[in-house]
């Protein structure tokens, strides 16, 4: 039987940010956007039970999601996921907000986009956009990177153990609320296993087997949600 099935995972009840599902504690695929950045953000969240701040672009890119999602809905037509696979050995399709229960990686998310092809998968993750690369280099920062790395590792367990389906599968950031998509790259071998050991990471993290790090960067300070309730703040450095 596959570990991942049509089945409503629970709200950890003593650890917010945690879920649990088929008797197996799982984290949001969005914390391997989070422990790039900073992983203490998840110690923040999971252990001070603290929330992060509701920022201008936050709320912004939430109202667009959600618009994007409702027009979405209003031109799709309701099909099983199953009738997607098959149909789209023959014609692109699309869907959006897919949800991911993998119990194999303990991760859980719902993808912005999914496009499927005849001869590949494409996983989208909407971002407000490529404002500037780190330095020295034109790839998109790795905390966006790693968030639609679990979407399509989540993608890829999916449709190997329901499907035997292993057509090739597509990473990309789009620019929130537009069609430009400003990067794309194959998940391949190497992305998989630099993904796999960040979940394992993470669970280690979570089940405190290792010690959370802060950032020693106090840019990244200054631009965290978390700036006010951190413990660790060194952004007047």
């Amino acid at each position: 039987m596959s570990s991942l099935i049509t089945e409503k995972p629970i709200e950890h009840p003593d650890r917010p940010g945690l879920w649990i599902y088929k008797n197996k504690v799982m984290f949001s695929i969005w914390w391997l956007h989070d422990q790039a950045f900073c992983e203490y953000k998840i110690y923040l969240q999971l252990e001070k039970r603290i929330k992060p701040e509701k920022t201008k672009e936050r709320i912004e890119g939430k109202q667009i999601h959600e618009k994007s999602y409702a027009d979405f809905r209003k031109r799709s037509m309701l099909s099983t996921f199953e009738n997607i696979v098959e149909k789209s050995k023959i014609k692109p399709l699309l869907s959006q907000e897919f949800p991911f229960r993998s119990l194999k990686y303990g991760i859980i998310g719902r993808a912005d986009n999914i496009s499927f092809y005849p001869d590949k998968f494409i996983v989208v993750d909407d971002k407000p956009g490529p404002k500037k690369y780190p330095l020295g280099t034109n790839e998109p920062w790795e905390t966006d990177k790693n968030q639609v790395y679990g979407y399509c590792l989540a993608l890829k367990e999916k449709m190997i153990e329901e499907f035997q389906d292993t057509r090739p599968i597509y990473a990309a950031l789009r620019k929130r609320g537009s069609n430009d998509i400003y990067w794309n790259e194959i998940f391949d071998e190497n992305a998989e296993n630099k993904i796999i050991g960040t979940i394992n990471h993470i669970h280690r993290l979570i089940s405190l087997e290792e010690e959370y790090k802060s950032n020693d960067k106090p840019g990244k300070c200054r631009g965290c949600s978390f700036n006010k309730e951190c413990d660790r703040n060194i952004s007047n450095k």
